[in-house]
């Protein structure tokens, strides 16, 4: 497979900064793509997150999931809701703070071709 040399630059510059966030900002690659999925299903007026689309799609334990909802729990950035439908179940809603990191993040990585 032959790549073009530019893409592959562009990518690995991009990795070297998503690091560089994780390591400046304290948050996991695991937890950023938990808080980007939120705020895209929310932008996208698509259902919420809950624990047991989190264990599936990311092929996460479910102490793993525990771990990256408490992580983001505590720096305010998710809150867990009632489902509408299910009140048996949680859904996972992103706060004001947590859309500023994100956005935050988003920028850094300036992710344009």
């Amino acid at each position: 497979m032959n790549m073009n040399k530019d893409i592959i630059h562009r990518y690995a510059l991009w990795a070297q900064k998503m690091n560089s966030i994780r390591l400046t900002e304290h948050i996991e690659l695991s937890d950023f793509m938990l808080l980007t999925e939120i705020l895209r299903r929310e932008v996208f007026n698509e259902a919420p997150i809950n624990v047991m689309w989190l264990q599936k799609e990311l092929a996460m334990s479910f102490t793993k999931v525990k771990a990256v909802i408490g992580r983001l729990e505590a720096r305010k950035f998710i809150k867990k809701i009632p489902s509408k439908t299910d009140k048996r179940y949680k859904q996972l809603s992103i706060t004001h703070s947590g859309k500023l990191f994100a956005y935050k993040i988003i920028s850094n990585l300036n992710m344009e071709p």
